[in-house]
């Protein structure tokens, strides 16, 4: 039993990582798009992060945790992203706007550090 949880963690975790890897070149490469060619760094995040969030629900339900969509697990998903997603944003633009780092290094640094904040919320609280 303690080795298939053990499995079921790993399989859990390595697909969390492939989607949060794929999605943060998806979020590093639009909103440097966006941020070059059309709005402010704050605006430009902001889109991006809208966007993601019914593409990383779709895979996150269907793909590592395995569930149905549904509005109850979608509704408690975005209640969850909305937090880790704010947090994640007022860290890059500050990140960006007054410690004067690169968008890319900021948004590498802080996905990677509220990647196991987001394991942990998705695993206990939405896809339990």
């Amino acid at each position: 039993m303690q080795n298939f949880k053990r499995k079921e963690f790993l399989n859990e975790f390595l697909l969390l990582g492939l989607g949060s890897l794929i999605f943060l070149f998806i979020k590093i490469l639009l909103t440097r798009f966006l941020n070059e060619n059309y709005f402010s760094i704050s605006i430009s995040y902001l889109l991006v992060h809208s966007i993601l969030l019914i593409f990383s629900w779709c895979y996150h339900s269907l793909v590592t945790f395995k569930r149905k969509l549904t509005k109850s697990i979608f509704f408690d998903y975005s209640l969850a992203t909305l937090f880790l997603k704010s947090l994640d944003y007022v860290i890059v633009v500050l990140l960006v706007e007054y410690i004067v780092l690169s968008s890319t290094i900021s948004i590498v640094t802080t996905s990677f550090f509220l990647f196991i904040i987001r394991y942990i919320a998705f695993k206990k609280k939405i896809f339990k």
